[in-house]
């Protein structure tokens, strides 16, 4: 289904922001973040999942550590230096990191799910 409606967005972005964006410059800004979004859509899915998975069988420590330590350590120290140090530094490369930041997520939870530690959580 995710795959689905990323597709979409990456084949058809102009058509999708014309339902509510009316201007046209405001429209080129975001084709390019909504064709990273529709790319990394299914992944973001697998995240989520994988995180309230993991949120459900209790292991709400590493879930936190991850998010925040990808969120606050990763992408907004990297956010920052680029739009501070390098002019050329803009939407689509913000857009850019925060979709890779969400895909790491996804691997970061999917492979804790993997090696099962959750297993022996006592709620």
């Amino acid at each position: 289904m995710m795959f689905g409606v990323g597709f979409v967005a990456v084949l058809i972005p102009q058509t999708l922001l014309g339902f509510f964006l009316t201007n046209q410059e405001a429209i080129s800004k975001a084709t390019l973040p909504l064709r990273f979004t529709g790319v990394t859509v299914a992944f973001d899915a697998v995240s989520v999942v994988m995180q309230n998975a993991l949120l459900g069988v209790g292991d709400a420590k590493k879930v936190a550590a991850i998010s925040i330590g990808t969120q606050w350590f990763l992408f907004l120290p990297v956010a920052y230096l680029g739009v501070m140090y390098f002019p050329g530094f803009n939407l689509n490369y913000l857009w850019g990191l925060y979709v890779a930041q969400r895909v790491a997520q996804g691997f970061l939870y999917a492979n804790i799910w993997k090696q099962g530690g959750w297993k022996d959580i006592k709620v």
